[in-house]
């Protein structure tokens, strides 16, 4: 009998001693928040599509989704024209999900536009954005297209930046000029 309690009371001992590891590898989604085990922007900010619809198709809207299904900003179709200056509003949704503020910056990025074009010409977003605790704001784009805006499609991404903890996402952007 001694023998099993000198068994167990070491067995006991290894066990307490040992370090223990979780390893958690899933995610789910509730609720239109996304859970998971990394650190990423959507843990402190949601990014909600926003109710603005496309000039040529009101039917169309510009994005829709939220956090990681949200879709590309499609502009849709645009007529270019003499000059041509126009605010759309609502295009995206930042939450701020923290008890603290958070300032949001905004960068649109071009990737391919036609020869001598740049999304950054036409489309603009504000710089920064301040989310109070708890606030929910949308953001407005400005278009501006004039005679001399080459024709054709142009890409890039929005960069969502969130500059108290350096997370970044990026929302894909396009807009057709003809």
């Amino acid at each position: 009998m001694k023998g099993y309690n000198i068994v167990l009371i070491f067995m006991f001992i290894w066990f307490i001693s040992s370090p223990v590891v979780a390893i958690i590898g899933s995610s789910s989604t509730i609720r239109d928040n996304l859970i998971g085990t990394d650190v990423h922007l959507f843990f402190f900010i949601n990014l909600i599509g926003g109710d603005a619809t496309q000039r040529e198709d009101s039917q169309a809207s510009i994005v829709t989704g939220v956090n990681r299904q949200v879709s590309t900003i499609d502009f849709g179709d645009i007529d270019r024209s003499l000059i041509e200056i126009s605010s759309i509003e609502d295009v995206i949704r930042l939450e701020n999900k923290t008890t603290t503020s958070r300032t949001i910056t905004l960068s649109l990025n071009p990737e391919s536009s036609p020869l001598l074009g740049d999304i950054r010409n036409i489309v603009q977003f504000p710089s920064s954005v301040l989310l109070n605790s708890g606030e929910t704001r949308q953001i407005d784009a400005t278009l501006l297209t004039t005679i001399l805006t080459p024709i054709g499609r142009y890409t890039g991404s929005l960069s969502v930046n969130d500059s108290s903890n350096g997370l970044t996402y990026s929302i894909p952007v396009e807009i057709i000029i003809y």
